[in-house]
């Protein structure tokens, strides 16, 4: 039986991680080893999830260290937590292989035995070459591949006879917690009414009910205190990238809001005084505030789509298929100096490098970012 091996790397490695598979085609060649990395992913394929299931498949998980490693959010906060999760229950075996010089003093793998020899980086003055660094880790993969072979034949010779397929008990509690959570978020969120309440923001007097505008707090406390199964990082990560969204959208909301008749709205504030000498600069102000509340009801779909996609890929493929996707709403509107836009449905989603696990930069930062987001309602004024 052939040993199955991931590789966890960050893709400007791979002139070295091909360098390394060329070290394994003799492991290969001898039916001894099956490959797998993110470059075998076929087109179409939902990719995290076919990730997630290569790593919980995989006898040896090898980390490829180097800086753009270390940098990555996904190879270091998803792939390597799941190989050391894996390692701590006896499932894998997880390896090390420092490429390149960086500071991995800390690190979670830093008690880990490392190749090559003596932690000296491949790419360093240490070898008279890359393949003098790779020949020995090869060696070494042989190694541990001996080890599971032996321990393999050694526990089928004491083995009861095992019913064909073993049930994941861990797997179902910790799915069951998450389809709880995901009810309750979707009843929190008014999901089934997001378009009709979302296009009383999308006006040029952004407002809410006082009842929806006390759940969107209360929503963020309940977020907050989750208990997460940590099972799948990538959904637990798009929850809290949701919730942040929403803390800034309510301060954000909240900086010129009146409440007035069961109605929070935001105050048209440079109509104080028409004559006032600073009447054009407030009106500047208060299209900028305005449109920033646009755009962080935007960021905040986006959110909501990420948590479903997410849900979707790990828990319940047809989670939603019915309802579709999340979509915001703007009617008439007339805004006044603004432009004139009629009603239309607005779909936007975190597209291509967006998708990491927390897409939203912190509300400064999003300022700056948010013209390059798919929907973007800045640029009105």
């Amino acid at each position: 039986m052939s040993v199955n091996i991931f590789f966890c790397h960050a893709h400007k490695d791979e002139p070295l991680l091909t360098k390394l598979k060329t070290h394994l085609r003799p492991l290969q060649r001898q039916g001894l080893i099956d490959v797998w990395h993110d470059r075998n992913i076929s087109a179409g394929t939902e990719w995290e999830r076919e990730i997630s299931q290569h790593i919980d498949e995989a006898d040896i998980i090898l980390l490829l260290i180097s800086p753009d490693f270390i940098d990555s959010d996904y190879c270091y906060s998803i792939e390597m937590k799941r190989a050391l999760e894996r390692r701590e229950l006896g499932e894998a075996h997880v390896i090390p292989i420092i490429l390149r010089p960086v500071d991995w003093e800390g690190a979670p793998f830093n008690k880990l035995q490392t190749l090559p020899k003596d932690a000296k980086p491949v790419t360093s003055r240490a070898w008279r070459n890359a393949d003098e660094a790779f020949s020995g880790i090869a060696e070494n993969i042989r190694k541990v591949i001996n080890e599971i072979s032996t321990d393999v034949n050694s526990s089928n010779e004491k083995r009861e006879p095992q019913p064909p397929e073993s049930f994941d008990f861990t797997q179902q509690n910790n799915d069951q917690v998450y389809q709880i959570i995901i009810k309750e978020w979707v009843r929190r969120t008014e999901l089934d009414n997001w378009a009709e309440w979302s296009s009383r923001i999308l006006t040029n007097r952004p407002a809410l009910s006082t009842e929806r505008d006390d759940n969107l707090i209360l929503l963020s406390g309940w977020l907050f205190g989750r208990i997460w199964p940590k099972r799948y990082p990538v959904l637990d990560e798009a929850f809290i990238n949701f919730r942040r969204i929403l803390q800034d959208f309510y301060q954000t909301f909240h900086k010129y809001a009146e409440t007035r008749e069961g109605e929070v709205f935001v105050f048209q504030f440079y109509k104080k005084q028409w004559n006032s000498p600073t009447y054009t600069k407030d009106l500047i102000l208060y299209k900028y505030h305005v449109v920033l509340i646009h755009d962080l009801m935007l960021e905040l779909t986006r959110a909501a789509n990420y948590i479903c996609d997410a849900f979707r890929q790990f828990i319940d493929p047809g989670f939603r298929l019915l309802e579709g996707k999340v979509l915001v709403e703007r009617d008439f509107v007339f805004y006044e100096n603004f432009d004139f836009f009629d009603y239309e449905l607005f779909l936007t989603e975190y597209r291509g490098q967006e998708r990491i696990l927390q897409p939203y930069p912190g509300l400064e930062q999003f300022k700056i970012d948010r013209e390059n987001r798919d929907v973007y309602f800045g640029d009105i004024i």
